[in-house]
């Protein structure tokens, strides 16, 4: 099962960089937010393989389990929460460069 795990992490690390890559060179909000979605979504899933990894192998006590899911945990919160807030502020900057015709 861990093999699984992992492979399917490292694929969606993979497609989210290759993404990644491809949208930054183009300017197309939708693009960047199905980008900004497969991050989220690999760091998500890098969540679990850590998640499976701690459960599987022994070593290490619950209370530093529960400890290094609780950060990875806030890690990818954060990265989302950044990721939107991301999204947000610049579809805030396209509007108003909208409003004063720069964007034209």
């Amino acid at each position: 099962m861990m093999i699984a795990i992992a492979a399917y992490t490292f694929y969606k690390m993979t497609m989210a960089i290759v993404n990644a890559i491809k949208a930054g060179k183009q300017q197309s909000l939708w693009l960047t937010a199905i980008r900004n979605i497969g991050c989220a979504d690999a760091a998500a899933s890098l969540l679990t393989l850590q998640h499976s990894m701690l459960v599987s192998f022994e070593g290490m006590s619950n209370r530093d389990i529960d400890l290094m899911n609780a950060l990875a945990g806030a890690g990818v919160c954060l990265l989302t929460t950044a990721l939107g807030t991301h999204m947000i502020l610049r579809k805030e900057k396209q509007n108003d460069e909208i409003k004063t015709g720069k964007g034209e």
